[in-house]
């Protein structure tokens, strides 16, 4: 949302109309920022050897929603 507000010099104050336009920016970039960190999606990490690993794949136990990292 774009503000429409003139040009302001140090001091000078904002009208009531100028300091509701900043409030409904504000709560509309945050209603905005909430909405897309809602759809990110987290992603747990699992640190193993690759023999655990093959372990997890044979039994039929990897998780979609995990990243494994093997070290070794």
């Amino acid at each position: 949302m774009k503000v429409n507000i003139p040009i302001k010099r140090t001091g000078d104050l904002l009208t009531a109309n100028e300091f509701n336009q900043v409030v409904e920016a504000i709560n509309t970039n945050v209603d905005e920022m909430t909405a897309a960190i809602a759809q990110i999606q987290t992603v747990k990490q699992v640190f193993l050897t690759q023999q655990a690993y093959d372990l997890l794949v044979s039994s039929g136990l990897v998780e979609q929603d995990t990243l494994y990292n093997i070290y070794e």
